[in-house]
């Protein structure tokens, strides 16, 4: 384990890193490819971190992606054992190639360790976390690329579907992503949309299939379900969650100053939801604002 690194955007102990090339998406560049691939883990040591990388394992299978796990230096190296030999095992099914990242992430406060975290995932397919972790909800605001935060539940079932927090607002990329992942598990898509006290339930249907109308021609092998339901958004969704592997929501568009009075469900759901939640970011920059920006994924 390298001892006195600092993590960054650039260089990763571990990396593929050749002859000096800087680490990132370029399209062109080996580096950027693999890192584009690439599931990254962060898991401290508690008892969430063994749900958290057979959740990560199964996914870069079934997806084909690299699994690299990042480490915080403050947290005690695994004692060798039956659960070590068993997160290798399942580490060896994680498709072409597996690699461990051992990055020293500096805990001085909650943003300082998402800012490190944020920094060493950039460019990457999918962070994923648990679901416990204190710093979540400033890495979500942070991030640029989706993360995952699973909770300290058993894997859910593979055959189970993938839930779409449908909104009016929900951008392309959370939809897009929500359809991918069930093409790549090989499972259905329930898209829920709230509303409340239901008032045109038809309409309410119409709009969400609008919505989902070039998916379904560019994903036809996607079974899609739609479900309107008069419901609260956080309550649908996490009684949606009871039987789902995977939902998926996009990030609040709204700005921090209306986070303090009226927290987002988006939120909520990531520390309520009884399967691991996908959180896609929109396009552009990380969130730092203290008022909401047009056309960022859900103002509400």
């Amino acid at each position: 384990m390298t001892q006195g690194h600092e993590v960054g955007p650039r260089t990763l102990p571990g990396s593929a890193e050749r002859g000096g090339a800087s680490v990132g998406p370029a399209p062109a560049d080996r580096v950027g490819r693999d890192r584009a691939r690439s599931v990254r883990v962060f898991a401290p040591t508690d008892r969430s971190r063994r749900r958290v990388l057979r959740w990560a394992t199964r996914h870069a299978a079934r997806t084909g992606g690299s699994l690299q796990v990042l480490v915080d230096p403050a947290d005690p190296p695994p004692e060798p054992g039956p659960a070590t030999t068993l997160v290798q095992l399942l580490a060896r099914t994680a498709g072409d190639v597996v690699s461990r990242v051992l990055s020293p992430l500096r805990r001085s406060s909650a943003c300082a360790l998402a800012r490190e975290l944020a920094a060493a995932v950039a460019g990457a397919r999918l962070l994923v976390v648990p679901q416990s972790l204190p710093q979540l909800p400033a890495l979500v605001d942070m991030l640029t690329e989706p993360l995952v935060a699973v909770p300290d539940r058993p894997l859910p079932r593979p055959d189970a579907c993938v839930v779409l927090a449908l909104a009016p607002w929900t951008g392309p990329e959370v939809i897009g992503s929500a359809f991918e992942t069930a093409a790549r598990y090989g499972v259905d898509l329930r898209a829920v949309r709230a509303v409340e006290g239901l008032g045109d339930a038809d309409a309410a249907e119409r709009s969400c299939e609008d919505d989902l109308a070039v998916w379904r021609i560019t994903r036809p092998e996607v079974g899609v379900d739609v479900e309107v339901v008069d419901r609260e958004p956080l309550d649908a969704l996490v009684h949606g969650s009871r039987d789902a592997q995977l939902v998926v929501a996009g990030r609040p568009a709204r700005g921090r100053a209306r986070d303090l009075l009226a927290p987002s469900p988006t939120a909520d759901l990531l520390r309520l939801s009884a399967c691991p939640v996908l959180v896609v970011p929109p396009p552009g920059p990380p969130r730092h604002a203290w008022s909401a920006r047009p056309g960022w994924g859900s103002p509400h």
